[in-house]
């Protein structure tokens, strides 16, 4: 996070001085975006109670999965666009110290579909680059799967990211772009019974899942 804030806050500083580039390289116009990459890391939360087999809480690190997202925006001659985009993500999560406690295949996986709404500023071309930064927040599902399948369950809520990146123009309408963003994913909370080994138990569970993604895409302008 503090090196995210350092690139936003340089990319600002570049804006102040320099004349703004439209995200999509012309003035009031529509976009399309198509990006495809992996979640490289990150970290997930998993907190567990039991009836029959106590309490657990431990921050795992997912291992690298797929990510793809889509989005439709408009860009304003100020540097200025707005955007709403589609995303999905996985990840596994390896949990060696759980199986060793629970003696069972405990891993566990995490996906997370949703819908958002981004706010994108875009800075004068460096050298061909266009680079640019953004925020976003949106709405979604959290879909885990833990302690080898026992727990497998979903839940919604708010979801939010913040992206940096930088495109260049292969042609008057398309560019390639890419990018790093922050993913917070919207948190899970399970409480009631489920069953492990055989055995129905009362418990809750929550899991929570932060990812780093770099993704490569095209931008389309229309």
């Amino acid at each position: 996070m503090k090196y995210l804030s350092m690139i936003c806050l340089f990319f600002l500083a570049l804006g102040g001085v320099a004349s703004a580039e439209t995200l999509s390289g012309s003035d009031n116009s529509n976009y399309a975006q198509l990006n495809l990459g992996s979640g490289i890391s990150g970290n997930s939360r998993l907190e567990i109670a039991g009836t029959n087999i106590g309490s657990y809480s431990e921050n795992f690190r997912p291992k690298p999965g797929v990510f793809t997202s889509g989005a439709v925006g408009h860009s304003y001659s100020n540097g200025m666009a707005a955007e709403v985009e589609v995303l999905y993500s996985r990840n596994d999560i390896k949990t060696d110290r759980l199986n060793a406690l629970l003696g069972v295949n405990s891993n566990a996986s995490a996906q997370t579909y949703g819908a958002m709404i981004n706010g994108m500023y875009a800075i004068s071309k460096i050298h061909g680059f266009v680079p640019y930064v953004g925020a976003g927040v949106g709405y979604g599902v959290a879909k885990y799967e833990a302690l080898g399948g026992a727990l497998k369950d979903n839940d919604s809520g708010v979801m939010w990211q913040l992206r940096a990146g930088a495109s260049y123009p292969i042609s008057p309408t398309a560019a390639f772009v890419i990018e790093y963003r922050y993913l917070d994913a919207p948190q899970y909370k399970l409480r009631g019974a489920f069953t492990f080994n055989g055995v129905q138990q009362t418990g809750v569970a929550s899991a929570h899942t932060a990812l780093h993604v770099l993704s490569l895409g095209m931008r389309y302008r229309f």
